[in-house]
């Protein structure tokens, strides 16, 4: 459907019942609610990190089934922006864009499928400097994709939980001239 509508978080409902139960000064429960909330949250980011490894692991081989099918989310609030290009909006035609840069690898058509995947030429792309949170319905992961060894994009990908999944909605790649400095402090280069 063009509108995805989230369903009501769990972690947003844990959240509000430990507030009740402090102003209760119900400890006991609300000890127990902390450390659901933070179990909840860990597993949330390791989920949004692992759906991160796999778009990169289907970038590498050129996987178009396994990128389709395990990673994009769906609804017209998909997009992504490769480098140098216009932002494709929606998710099919965002699947589309993601064959054709297969398709330009020397993919046989992009399929990903296990018995084309010897055809396929591989990517040499690696991703680094790694940072991810995940709150709720709502996952951000910033990363360095170092592209041929010698291209350093610094890329931003969005999730979101779509019917218990966590499926990438944005992919935001931009080219880091060499030799620049991130707020935060780190240079960009294309060594491990």
């Amino acid at each position: 459907s063009a509108d995805f509508a989230p369903p009501r978080s769990a972690l947003a409902s844990l959240e509000r019942e430990l507030s009740l139960q402090i102003s209760l000064e119900n400890y006991t429960e609300a000890a127990k609610l902390r450390d659901s909330i933070a179990l909840l949250k860990r597993d949330d980011l390791v989920a949004v990190e692992t759906c991160n490894s796999l778009f990169y692991d289907a970038f590498r081989r050129g996987d178009f089934t396994l990128m389709h099918s395990k990673v994009w989310g769906s609804g017209a609030h998909v997009r992504c922006t490769h480098p140098g290009m216009p932002t494709v909006l929606g998710d099919e035609n965002v699947k589309e864009s993601w064959r054709i840069v297969f398709e330009s690898m020397g993919g046989a058509g992009g399929s990903g499928s296990a018995s084309s995947s010897t055809s396929q030429q591989k990517m040499d792309v690696k991703c680094k400097s790694v940072q991810a949170y995940a709150n709720g319905n709502l996952g951000i992961v910033t990363c360095e994709e170092v592209v041929m060894r010698a291209s350093t994009l610094t890329c931003t990908n969005v999730f979101e939980k779509q019917g218990g999944e966590w499926r990438m909605i944005q992919h935001h790649a931009s080219a880091v001239f060499p030799g620049s400095v991130a707020a935060g402090g780190s240079s960009a280069s294309s060594s491990s």
